[in-house]
């Protein structure tokens, strides 16, 4: 009778043991969400526990979107968590692109962050396609205070009014410092 006895015994603490397992893996994720949304709050970032775990769920580095919306809300620019996830998921970096809603926002230019992102992804597609074709015609000319010459392929370089630094493949985003061109 005594091996009877013992099977309850090993189905309860296997029962105790996974329940304790799930315990630990959902307090886990509740203060990783729990302190990012604290971090949202503290800053006053309006995102939602709801915002939080949904980008979780869409695996969207929620550190590097709450950073840039959190940037954008200090400087007084409007932009909400949707459209940063938005770009996020198109792969814009989030970081240079607020730097640049913020420039753009400093030098009074009316520029949406939808035509930064726009811009952003028609200079990564005419960067690739530079690279195997030559120069892509009608993008990338020059616009604002950057000097332009002539590249060794075709494409424009210029050099960046605020940081001083070669900007080429016909990019309208400065990649140093987030500068629009």
């Amino acid at each position: 009778m005594a091996p009877a006895q013992t099977v309850p015994v090993v189905i309860i603490l296997t029962v105790v043991a996974l329940f304790f397992l799930v315990s630990i893996a959902i307090l886990i994720v509740f203060f990783q969400v729990c302190r990012s949304w604290m971090q949202a709050m503290v800053s006053g970032t309006p995102v939602t526990v709801f915002d939080i775990l949904g980008m979780r769920f869409r695996r969207i580095d929620v550190e590097v979107v709450l950073k840039s919306l959190i940037m954008a809300r200090q400087a007084g620019v409007a932009i909400s968590c949707r459209q940063m996830e938005s770009a996020y998921l198109q792969g814009v970096d989030l970081e240079k692109l607020t730097l640049a809603m913020i420039h753009a926002k400093k030098q009074g230019m009316e520029v949406t962050f939808e035509e930064l992102v726009q811009a952003d992804l028609e200079d990564r597609l005419a960067e690739r396609l530079g690279r195997q074709v030559g120069s892509v015609s009608g993008m990338g000319t020059p616009r604002g205070n950057a000097s332009a010459t002539e590249g060794t392929e075709g494409l424009s370089v210029r050099i960046c009014p605020k940081c001083s630094k070669q900007v080429t493949d016909d990019s309208r985003i400065c990649r140093n410092c987030g500068a629009i061109l």
